[in-house]
């Protein structure tokens, strides 16, 4: 199994918090540009997953992977995906 370690850059959403605006700075404001790094964990159609923290565990009966701090990011929010580097799992049993 392999979880390659990426960059995406993608558009998040906003909110304002506190101090009230005009109409016209509403009209004017920006979605957030989102960089975020991590182990592509999945990707589907709708969504990629990438996770901070990944830890293979083994156990005599079964094998798991751990994943943590998992960010599930919408394609369509999605700029562009960088592949920094291949990881390969060294783990026998997958």
């Amino acid at each position: 199994m392999t979880f390659p370690i990426i960059k995406i850059i993608w558009k998040d959403a906003r909110t304002d918090i506190g101090g009230g605006q005009t109409l016209r700075q509403i009209k004017n404001s920006k979605l957030s540009e989102t960089h975020t790094m991590g182990y592509l964990v999945h990707e589907d159609k709708e969504k990629i997953a990438i996770c901070s923290f990944y830890h293979p565990t083994y156990d005599e009966e079964e094998y798991q992977d751990g994943f943590k701090y998992v960010h599930l990011i919408p394609k369509k929010w999605i700029i562009k995906k960088i592949i920094l580097k291949e990881i390969k799992n060294d783990n026998p049993k997958t």
